[in-house]
């Protein structure tokens, strides 16, 4: 796959990363839509199980359930706020945490990130995708005098303020990149294409935010 595609859209920035490492993914689940995404075979999850070394933790004990019915064994439960674990997860270092559209969920986003050093070593790179508050869509909700979220986010996130809270909670950030959501092969109607035609002058204006970090 061209490096511009990788760029462009978060499941192959994601993957790419994790080819051939060990890997920690919080909030592997993707409660509420695990079951569909799961059945489908489309789950970030199992993506990275095919490329990486990945040992999954998630929130929600009936997610987990669901996907170990459907043959994805390697996820655990993990609260990441309150730093308790199942009982089979034994605290160990990974090269790449990927902490997915997860940290904007959170009511002590610095207390998780403070936590998740356990999990470290000097080399070890977290990989955080929020959505991005200056994104086109948003722009457009703005003009409109609207606000179009997630009921269950507690923040907005931009790159100067996910790079501050970072900072804050013991780490350098190393790389911003801004990318569309999903995967080059999703399908997409005629609008969504030419959403993704006209964000291509405009990479700042994609929807997903990531930062790449690391233990200071």
């Amino acid at each position: 796959m061209a490096n511009d595609l990788i760029s462009k859209y978060k499941h192959d920035y994601l993957i790419n990363a994790c080819k051939g490492k060990k890997v920690l993914h919080i909030g592997a689940s993707d409660y509420p839509y695990h079951e569909e995404r799961v059945k489908k075979g489309t789950l970030l999850h199992q993506k990275l199980n095919k490329v990486a070394e990945v040992i999954g933790l998630d929130i929600s004990r009936d997610a987990i359930q669901i996907l170990r019915e459907n043959d994805v064994n390697n996820v655990y439960y993990g609260d990441i706020v309150e730093n308790e674990y199942d009982e089979h997860i034994i605290i160990q270092k990974f090269d790449i945490i990927v902490f997915p559209d997860v940290i904007e969920h959170l009511s002590k986003p610095g207390q998780a990130l403070e936590n998740l050093t356990q999990f470290c070593n000097p080399n070890t790179r977290i990989i955080i995708t929020a959505p991005n508050a200056w994104s086109i869509l948003e722009l457009k909700n703005h003009f409109k005098n609207e606000e179009s979220v997630h009921p269950d986010h507690c923040f907005w996130t931009s790159a100067k303020t996910l790079t501050k809270l970072c900072e804050f909670s013991g780490y350098n950030v190393k790389k911003i990149t801004y990318t569309n959501s999903g995967a080059s092969t999703d399908k997409l109607t005629f609008k969504g294409k030419l959403f993704r035609n006209i964000v291509d002058n405009f990479p700042h204006m994609r929807n997903v935010l990531i930062l790449e970090i690391s233990p200071k």
